[in-house]
């Protein structure tokens, strides 16, 4: 996979005023806003390309920064939908962008201009590569799979369930799919999927992130007094809740930086945690 394990904390950086508890130390700085996106933009995922230049997939189409993000530009011709919900640099190079309404784009690096890719007039959420040349596309009642780097696409069913699936992540031996229903998991390249929810106590999963070594955090949309951030430490076989005492109510993002450590985005803040969401 590309960037998207370690771009998070540009993601609150940028879309998130306020990030630090009220009870931060006025010298404790930490964060600054950026200078764009703007005209109302929410900006939902980054892609760090080359050196200085990020890519902001946002409701208003994708923005470029060439300057680390202290200038921005539209960088959308060619999209049909502008409500851009990720993107993905493939193995092969290529820039991929999934929308929710149009499917999926490809970035023509040559003309700068993007390029429909398949799944037309699909709501597409989110894009993962478990390995070279297989894509999988998370969407609205379906996974969508391809083993020739997107040429043709098959639907998988979450079981016969009616459900959206609003994220997707893998590991060495599992694939993860957050839907509207709980989790979903797949042991076989995503050709067949299982409910993975025992545990859960809230089903409407925003997101799941999987580590190496079959830890999986999953983050959801709790009712009034519900639990919104849960760990499973066998794949999804069992989840418990690790809500911080402190409320995200809603946990749009989960990440692992390079040293292990666990971010989580929440409601006006940012958690971290060193000891798999113990504390």
């Amino acid at each position: 996979m590309p960037s998207r394990t370690y771009r998070f904390l540009a993601i609150f950086g940028l879309a998130v005023i306020g990030l630090l508890p009220r009870h931060a130390h006025a010298q404790t700085d930490y964060w600054k806003k950026a200078p764009g996106p703007f005209d109302g933009t929410n900006v939902v995922d980054l892609l760090t390309v080359s050196g200085s230049d990020v890519l902001a997939a946002t409701s208003n189409g994708v923005f470029k920064s060439t300057d680390g993000g202290n200038s921005w530009s539209s960088f959308s011709d060619g999209l049909s939908s502008f409500d851009v919900r990720e993107l993905i640099q493939l193995s092969d190079g290529r820039i991929m962008a999934a929308t929710y309404g149009s499917g999926l784009f490809v970035l023509n690096s040559q003309t700068h201009t993007w390029s429909p890719s398949g799944l037309a007039r699909t709501y597409t959420t989110s894009i993962m590569e478990p390995v070279a040349g297989h894509i999988l596309v998370g969407g609205q009642q379906y996974v969508y799979d391809s083993l020739d780097n997107g040429a043709t696409w098959k639907s998988r069913s979450m079981e016969g369930f009616q459900v959206n699936v609003q994220d997707v992540a893998f590991n060495a031996t599992h694939l993860f799919a957050a839907t509207s229903l709980g989790l979903f998991r797949s042991a076989d390249s995503g050709k067949t999927w299982e409910f993975a929810s025992y545990g859960l106590e809230e089903y409407n999963i925003l997101t799941v992130y999987a580590d190496a070594q079959g830890v999986v955090y999953a983050g959801a949309a709790a009712s009034a007094g519900g639990c919104s951030l849960y760990r499973s430490r066998g794949n999804g076989n069992l989840w418990s809740c690790i809500q911080p005492q402190a409320d995200p109510l809603v946990v749009p993002v989960i990440k692992n930086d390079a040293n292990g450590s666990l971010w989580v985005g929440g409601h006006q803040r940012i958690y971290t945690s060193a000891d798999q969401g113990t504390t």
